[in-house]
């Protein structure tokens, strides 16, 4: 699943899950059962115009080239973030992103909020039995870094390296991290 929250036509946190429904249609061809969880192959969004439904895709794209780019960007570039501009209180207003995703029967939620230009907060969380913190980073220059004991890779990282307008995560990719 994906939460966004401040981004282009999302004021408040919106949530798009795959996790599926009670219907018992199309549930045999349509889900698959991970971890006593129903969640969807697939999923179609539907709206009238301008109601957010290319935004969320919009929101995906972000996310993914921040993290593919997050390394190759200069220290003083921009990230580039497109907040709800319809209200004065979100201008100054973090944009946060959020995904939850399964990788060997563990889940995961990655997640990182920007405000002025700058990474604000990014975590990493796993369940195998219940949430654990991989890593917590709660501020841009990464003085505030919580990396929980399984989490060896995030440790091999110079805290020097972290940037204010890059994600910790990719950086620890760089350093050969799992």
């Amino acid at each position: 699943g994906v939460k966004v929250k401040n981004f282009l036509s999302y004021k408040d946190e919106a949530t798009l899950t795959l996790m599926a429904s009670s219907i018992e249609e199309h549930r045999d061809i349509n889900t698959f059962d991970v971890r006593n969880m129903t969640l969807l192959k697939n999923a179609v969004l539907y709206g009238k115009n301008a109601s957010g439904k290319s935004n969320i895709f919009k929101a995906l794209s972000f996310v993914q080239n921040f993290i593919i780019n997050t390394m190759k960007m200069d220290p003083t570039s921009s990230i580039g973030i497109n907040n709800f501009k319809l209200n004065e209180d979100s201008i100054n207003s973090p944009s946060t992103f959020e995904l939850s995703f399964i990788i060997n029967n563990i889940i995961y939620k990655y997640g990182f909020t920007i405000l002025n230009n700058e990474v604000q907060e990014e975590w990493l969380h796993q369940n195998i039995q219940r949430f654990t913190t991989l890593f917590h980073r709660k501020s841009s220059d990464g003085s505030s870094l919580e990396i929980g004991p399984s989490f060896k890779e995030g440790k091999q990282v110079p805290k020097n390296q972290i940037r204010k307008n890059g994600l910790f995560l990719p950086l620890v990719a760089v350093f050969n991290g799992e």
